[in-house]
């Protein structure tokens, strides 16, 4: 396994090409490892002696993919996740959730679409793609409150809402138990502010789960993320412990700049047509 070595992050986000190379492991590549790491007990020290709080208890008991996401959803991405661990027999679903953060619609895309659920109709004869949105939540009324504290147009707990659309979808997409977890509480433990708690959660990825996800270099608000969080939690972890920790790429790098994975099916609109038929 290559050391962490001179690691440069202005060098790293030169390209996707990379910083892909250097961050994310291969999903075969990434099953070995986490099984290797198991009996590594110098690990086990590192990790118990760097983090300030335990790990959840039940990650303790088997090995997780994650998506990590402020609420989970049945978009595209969500859909792509669980189609990828559905056939991956050592992990089970993980939707690793933060209902403290708060709602900034205007700074944040993943915010403001799932407040405004856009669902993909197909392609017109031109190619383009027809897509429908609809907006669900009063943007005014919630804009930097706490995502737990958001209700709906028709009165329903944004979060409760959410669960109940996802679990609706879910014996279409998944034929595993879905775990979710709000690891506002944890976060809170271990710092309780980004800069601080991003590290401890890259550590959870050493040899307690494998997270799926792609980083956006191209987006300007993900990429000064990457830049002053990510990547330097990540290089920590890396330069303190040996190991990388584990990311899977969710999605190819040539489409992950789509606006596609943040859509949802256009027959799931029925399922809130019928929500706001109740108003």
């Amino acid at each position: 396994m290559e050391g962490p070595g001179d690691i440069d992050i202005d060098n790293l986000i030169s390209s996707k090409e990379v910083f892909g190379n250097f961050i994310y492991t291969p999903l075969s590549s990434a099953l070995k490892e986490i099984k290797l790491r198991k009996s590594d007990p110098k690990l086990d020290n590192y990790i118990i002696s760097t983090m300030p709080s335990e790990m959840p208890v039940f990650l303790r008991n088997k090995d997780y993919a994650f998506l990590s996401r402020d609420l989970a959803t049945p978009n595209y991405e969500t859909r792509r996740f669980l189609d990828l661990v559905d056939s991956i027999d050592e992990l089970s679903p993980l939707l690793w959730e933060y209902y403290s953060d708060k709602f900034t619609p205007n700074v944040n895309m993943s915010k403001y679409n799932i407040a405004k659920p856009t669902f993909y109709i197909g392609p017109d004869r031109k190619g383009n793609n027809r897509i429908r949105s609809m907006n669900i939540v009063d943007f005014n009324t919630y804009n930097g409150k706490k995502i737990s504290e958001i209700n709906t147009i028709w009165n329903q707990g944004f979060v409760d809402f959410h669960h109940e659309f996802l679990n609706s979808e879910l014996l279409k997409i998944s034929g595993k138990e879905v775990k979710y977890f709000d690891a506002t509480e944890w976060y809170h433990h271990c710092g309780g502010d980004v800069m601080v708690y991003y590290k401890y959660l890259m550590i959870i990825f050493l040899k307690n789960g494998i997270l799926f996800d792609n980083f956006l270099l191209n987006d300007t608000e993900e990429g000064d993320f990457i830049k002053e969080i990510f990547l330097p939690a990540f290089i920590s972890v890396f330069r303190e412990s040996g190991y990388k920790p584990l990311i899977v790429q969710l999605f190819p790098s040539d489409t992950e700049d789509s606006n596609m994975w943040m859509y949802y099916p256009y027959n799931s609109i029925s399922f809130i047509k019928n929500k706001i038929n109740l108003i």
